[in-house]
């Protein structure tokens, strides 16, 4: 047993307070077997319920460790459970830091001015600036997440074996104050783990503070059309409008229409199948693959479904940290956070999920609400905007939203005849 008094006692116990982790391995060697059962002793040994952001990690001894979409560790560290275990919170950090996205851009500016000449490029940096600054944040987490578990010195033990990112590890622990200062302003450090029992009571307050989860299970129907100023996520650069139909059936049917800059995009999904009209073309195709995944995911997160998932047995509501429910079915690439206004109303703020916008390169989305209106005495988002791993991409205001017109699934299914969207009804 170890002594370390920030640990407790080894067993089942732990395994079972951390249910629901699922460990894969990517090709069934040895070495990652090795590792799996490294990482489950490690998961039996340790309380990491406040680390803990995503329950499923895949071994895979040809990846460099990363955490989206899913959480991903290489098998170097087989036989050390010290240097297993640091990485293995450093990616779950990530996540931490993605559901406050909003507060991490702030707190990578405040980084940004405090060191303008961060190092890019291994060993002593990231890829890019970019991640420099916010892995100079996760590592400061990191090493307080360890020090809590494992102990000052071997904390700096893990830390003086490590070959990269040497700069970011030197200056978190040089500049320690400092970095806490930031994380403590942007509200990023590390709260104690909430009962997910605390989940449902935050949710039914959101349903409430929405309209009631009554009210909002007797919409059959919806239609929204809505403007947006766009922007390309990695120049920044502005696009243009965007003018975006939606309709959706409760039943199971959903149907976009879309104009962009220079493009236009139609899908129909009946909940199984479907179609599209893809930018450029000049006749429908059936949606398969990546695009089905994505229309897939539309459906599912769309919010007249989100916001009584406690009424489909599949979802699992927990609240991760204050403020803030997580409805997830076990896949962290279908989870969503939803951070709740704390002052005023308990209306959803803030929504953090995975975007596959496009498919073939899911990223961190976020969408914050910034002005509400009311229809039929539901609230409804009234404008918006859009961020994709941290970048804000698009702006978006309702023009006209409308509940139980009696739409009909044959009109959603409906083709263009001239392959266009139809941004009104005819």
């Amino acid at each position: 047993m170890r002594s370390h008094p920030a640990l407790v006692l080894c067993g089942a116990g732990l395994w079972l307070l951390q249910a629901g982790s699922t460990i894969d391995l990517a090709h069934g060697t040895g070495r990652e077997r090795q590792t799996k059962t490294l990482l489950e002793r490690v998961l039996d040994s340790y309380d990491l319920r406040k680390y803990t952001f995503t329950r499923h990690v895949v071994i895979d001894e040809r990846a460099i460790n990363h955490s989206f979409p899913v959480l991903t560790l290489n098998a170097r560290f087989a036989d050390s459970e010290d240097e297993l275990l640091s990485p293995y919170i450093h990616e779950q950090l990530h996540w931490h830091l993605r559901n406050h996205n909003a507060d991490l851009q702030e707190a990578m500016a405040e980084l940004r001015r405090e060191y303008p000449w961060a190092p890019v490029g291994a060993p002593e940096g990231a890829e890019t600036a970019f991640s420099t600054y916010g892995h100079l944040l996760d590592r400061y987490l990191e090493i307080q997440a360890d020090r809590a578990l494992i102990g000052a010195d071997r904390t700096a033990a893990v830390i003086r074996d490590k070959g990269h990112y040497t700069w970011i590890y030197k200056t978190a622990v040089q500049d320690e104050a400092k970095i806490a200062g930031v994380a403590r302003r942007h509200r990023l450090e590390i709260t104690p783990a909430i009962s997910s029992q605390d989940g449902p009571a935050l949710f039914r307050k959101m349903q409430d503070a929405l309209g009631g989860a009554d009210r909002l299970a007797a919409v059959r129907d919806f239609e929204q059309q809505v403007r947006a100023e766009s922007w390309d996520g990695n120049t920044g650069t502005a696009l243009g409008e965007v003018r975006k139909r939606t309709r959706w059936i409760r039943s199971g049917h959903l149907r976009i229409d879309q104009i962009g800059p220079g493009s236009t995009y139609v899908l129909y999904f009946d909940g199984t199948a479907g179609w599209e009209i893809l930018p450029g073309a000049d006749k429908a195709v059936d949606i398969t693959g990546g695009e089905l995944a994505f229309a897939r995911k539309y459906m599912r997160d769309f919010k007249l479904n989100t916001w009584l998932a406690d009424r489909d047995a599949n979802y699992r509501i927990t609240s991760p940290s204050a403020n803030t429910v997580r409805i997830s079915d076990g896949d962290p690439a279908h989870q969503l956070d939803i951070t709740l206004d704390p002052v005023s109303s308990s209306l959803p703020v803030k929504t953090t999920s995975i975007s596959l916008a496009d498919p073939a390169h899911p990223i961190p989305s976020d969408e914050v609400v910034m002005e509400w209106e009311t229809v039929q005495r539901i609230h409804f988002a009234h404008r918006w905007s859009v961020y994709r791993s941290g970048v804000r991409v698009a702006e978006a205001t309702v023009e006209r939203t409308t509940v139980n017109s009696g739409l009909k699934a044959a009109d959603l299914a409906a083709m263009p005849p001239d392959m266009k969207p139809v941004m009104a009804s005819r």
